[in-house]
């Protein structure tokens, strides 16, 4: 039977009976009578156990049973007497046996006697604490840390478990061989399950993509001064972007790494020759249009005109042929020379 019992018994139940069979004229001697009385907490209650035997099976005995002085059960019985018993867990409870022996009354042999076992609350109250919730962070372009959920180290007796799906943390009240934990009340942000079972819904936030915004840099042109190509200078590479130059300049992309993007969501822009910038590539001409750059003095087929004349014969000791011919000037010197002797011939006759 279950004793509810809260600081005054609440139902007292009182029962002599005479057990066994056979009739009280008929009377048996008494054996070695013994007793196994014990009180403690248990998972179910506070618990009272009773074993009697070796009574007199002729003449009946008496047991009565207290609880907090208040008597529950009062019987009468042959030979052998045995119960079980359970009190409210909540409470401290002082069980009493009072056995009376038909065959030592007196209890000088010690069948007769009153055994007190004071017992303390089997339940004793706990109080979930709350977890400590490490929210999801950027951890860099594109990528996000996990969140984390930390159990409360206490209080004793108490057990934590999450659920990812449902981002509950369920705390449980455990139990122990001889005392019942319970959640009479629980903190704000926890609901009560039940006595032994709690939940605490854990808000995580979103720490989003965690994309990095980039802003490009346009090309630039620098154009030629006097001759030659134009130069289109592309911005270098950097951690979120990469440019590409088309191999005739017609084109510069930027394009954004991952983790990164560009205004607006972007994935790329491009610029285009004649649209965004000029570049030509036959300005002022083109290269072609560049002078030849003069010798180097010290290259050793170009004389300098502050040495000595160079030997331009060849070994024969003749002139080489350069393709001008010589006629006109040998006719020249010629015609000179007659002129002047003719003059001198004359003078001399005068």
């Amino acid at each position: 039977m279950r004793i509810e019992s809260r600081g005054v018994l609440a139902a007292v139940l009182t029962v002599f009976t005479l057990v066994g069979a056979g009739l009280l004229a008929v009377a048996s001697p008494a054996g070695a009578a013994t007793a196994n009385i014990s009180a403690e907490c248990t998972p179910d209650g506070n618990k009272l156990t009773v074993e009697l035997s070796g009574y007199n099976s002729g003449n009946p005995s008496t047991v009565v049973l207290y609880i907090n002085d208040s008597v529950f059960i009062a019987a009468g019985f042959f030979e052998g007497f045995s119960g079980s018993y359970s009190a409210d867990p909540t409470i401290d409870v002082t069980w009493k046996v009072q056995v009376t022996s038909s065959d030592d009354p007196d209890g000088t042999t010690g069948a007769t006697f009153t055994k007190t076992i004071s017992v303390d609350a089997c339940v004793s109250s706990v109080t979930p604490q709350d977890p400590t919730v490490t929210q999801a962070q950027c951890s860099g372009p594109g990528e996000h840390s996990d969140p984390v959920v930390t159990f409360a180290t206490g209080p004793d007796h108490v057990t934590y478990d999450y659920d990812d799906a449902t981002h509950l943390v369920t705390a449980t009240a455990v139990a122990t061989s001889d005392m019942t934990y319970r959640f009479d009340t629980v903190p704000a942000g926890w609901t009560k399950v039940d006595d032994t079972h709690a939940t605490f819904e854990v808000t995580l936030t979103d720490p989003g993509t965690c994309i990095v915004e980039v802003t490009p840099t346009p090309p630039t042109v620098v154009p030629a001064q006097t001759c030659g190509d134009d130069v289109l200078n592309v911005p270098a590479d950097t951690a979120g972007i990469t440019y590409t130059r088309a191999d005739d300049g017609s084109s510069v992309t930027a394009t954004a790494g991952t983790g990164y993007e560009l205004p607006g969501g972007a994935r790329s822009q491009t610029w285009t020759n004649r649209v965004d910038y000029e570049y030509d590539t036959v300005a002022n001409g083109g290269a072609e249009a560049c002078p030849d750059p003069p010798g180097d003095p010290d290259d050793p087929g170009v004389s300098d005109s502050s040495g000595p004349a160079a030997d331009i014969s060849d070994s024969s000791g003749v002139l080489p042929d350069t393709g001008s011919s010589m006629t006109p000037v040998v006719l020249g010197i010629a015609l000179a020379l007659l002129v002047g002797g003719c003059l001198v011939v004359r003078r001399r006759l005068t």
